[in-house]
């Protein structure tokens, strides 16, 4: 599997651009607000909404300076979300790195989390990226639907597959699929290939989502992924679905009751892990096959690789 650091090989130019961005912008005139703000994007690390930004951008056109400042808004505006997501799922660590909300009180690294969407979306309206504005906001919008969703879920236990899907489409699926239209926005790719962008990023988004899930059943502290998180929050994802539609619902009483040992214990007995894969790579080849109509260049090898590094990462 390629790394990041490969994948962004056609567009290496424009990717050190947006890093210079980044560090440019992330600034404050508040001394306290920038520190705080430039040492948590020194923490986050894979880049892979900008990255997709600048690829499907280079798919269609050469990437633009307002390309580099859509791709650096769509990485300002997901860390703003995994700050927020850290705070409200009380969370101290993330692969292995103390998150903001165990630096600070939570109160106030929620507003550090709005200093980094403000930012963004100033980013984007300098370069006068309104299209690209409006998708994110839209985006925005359905991530918060999905995070109330998932919290809903968590108090009903009550998730199907087309529940877990119609949310992850919402909360993870929606800010990569944005990201990846919007680079074909920025360099005025028609309106069937903005759309085809969008449907390939919605598919590594989910893929990215299920391996995740995938890793809360398989994953260990040196990845920086705890075991069973999801089971103690009682979050009901892919490997357990797949394991009930196997072995019935009778495990909901002991996800109920906290007993993690044996919900992990079902979903291993009944190929939850190994049927959640399947699924996971029938999305990427679903998305991958999006770009048939492609010629083969550097950029399309790298969404390629960017697909399947969502779905096989192992962190």
């Amino acid at each position: 599997m390629s790394s990041l650091k490969e994948i962004a090989t056609p567009v290496a130019e424009e990717f050190a651009q947006v890093k210079a961005i980044l560090k440019e912008q992330i600034s404050s005139q508040h001394r306290v607000l920038g520190e705080i703000a430039e040492h948590l994007l020194q923490l986050r690390g894979k880049m892979m909404r900008p990255l997709l930004t600048l690829l499907t951008a280079k798919l269609h056109s050469t990437p633009t300076t307002r390309t580099c400042s859509v791709a650096a808004t769509f990485e300002l505006i997901h860390n703003a979300t995994l700050i927020h997501d850290d705070v409200i799922d009380e969370a101290y660590t993330r692969h292995n790195e103390l998150t903001l909300g165990a630096l600070l009180r939570s109160r106030s690294a929620v507003l550090v989390g709005d200093y980094l969407f403000s930012k963004g979306l100033t980013i984007a309206s300098k370069a006068e990226a309104y299209a690209e504005i409006d998708i994110a906001v839209g985006a925005i919008e359905a991530l918060v639907e999905g995070e109330l969703r998932q919290s809903r879920n968590v108090r009903t236990l009550d998730v199907d597959r087309s529940e877990y899907f119609e949310v992850i489409n919402l909360k993870t699926s929606s800010l990569i699929a944005a990201a990846a239209k919007s680079g074909a926005v920025s360099v005025g790719a028609s309106e069937e290939q903005q759309q085809l962008m969008f449907s390939l990023g919605q598919s590594i988004g989910s893929a990215f989502q299920i391996q995740d899930d995938i890793l809360d059943y398989v994953g260990d502290e040196k990845t920086g992924k705890k075991l069973y998180n999801d089971i103690k929050e009682r979050k009901i994802t892919l490997p357990l679905i797949m394991a009930m539609e196997v072995g019935g619902m009778s495990v909901i009483k002991d996800l109920r009751a906290g007993r993690t040992e044996r919900v992990a214990r079902f979903v291993e007995e009944h190929r939850g892990i190994d049927l959640a894969r399947e699924e996971c790579d029938r999305i990427i080849d679903r998305g991958i096959s999006l770009l048939d109509s492609y010629v083969d260049c550097e950029a399309k090898a790298s969404l390629v690789s960017i697909a399947h590094f969502a779905a096989k990462r192992d962190k």
